[in-house]
């Protein structure tokens, strides 16, 4: 795509960015803007629409992660994370739109609460697969986090780490209503621009209570 653009009606100048990249590549870091410190504000109440500028052939994925404020890197860097779990899930996406993904983690976490600070995942199929989004679903929170994932080496395998970075918005500040109990442990939504049919994530976690 040449540019895309977000639109409000009260907008008198669009948010426009330029930066893309290819579905079937694990580049999505290129396309990424990390704007946690310096978020875009928006209006209350209207519409907000995506716009972008391609050639014909194309197909185009835009997400926007919204925030209730900034985030400064230090509120980042002074977490002190307690456990780090992943979790794996079979399920054939709907290309092009968000799929529930009932997660099977890799341990049961000790009694108590757990802040989610960190978050990274890939997403697997044997062809034509593709990058993608995944976002979390959690009991107590209508909030849904997430990050861009890469296209991992084949099923359950180990992520592709190469690339990752403060800058593509996989380490969070902590937030305590990102959280949940012990035996609530939270699912996934994945939109990606292919019928993947494999899924690893990886959270960060920091006990809370």
């Amino acid at each position: 795509p040449k540019y895309s653009e977000l639109r409000q009606p009260s907008l008198k100048t669009p948010y426009r960015f330029y930066r893309s990249y290819l579905l079937g590549s694990n580049t999505y870091g290129t396309a990424f803007y990390n704007l946690f410190a310096k978020p875009f504000p928006l209006y209350a109440g209207e519409k907000l629409q995506a716009h972008c500028m391609n050639a014909t052939s194309e197909i185009q994925m835009i997400v926007a992660w919204l925030t209730s404020g900034a985030t400064r890197r230090t509120s980042v860097e002074g977490v002190r994370p307690t456990h780090n779990i992943t979790g794996y899930c079979d399920q054939a996406l709907t290309a092009g739109s968000w799929t529930h993904c009932a997660m099977t983690w890799d341990q049961d976490l000790p009694k108590g609460r757990y802040a989610i600070v960190g978050m990274l995942g890939a997403t697997y199929k044997s062809s034509a697969g593709t990058t993608g989004v995944a976002r979390l679903k959690l009991l107590d929170t209508t909030w849904r986090p997430g990050v861009g994932i890469n296209m991992s080496i084949g099923d359950k395998t180990e992520l592709l780490h190469q690339g990752y970075s403060f800058g593509q918005g996989i380490f969070w500040p902590l937030m305590p209503e990102i959280s949940f109990e012990h035996d609530q442990m939270p699912n996934v939504e994945i939109l990606a621009g292919a019928a993947n049919t494999d899924h690893i994530i990886e959270l960060m976690l920091q006990k809370i209570a």
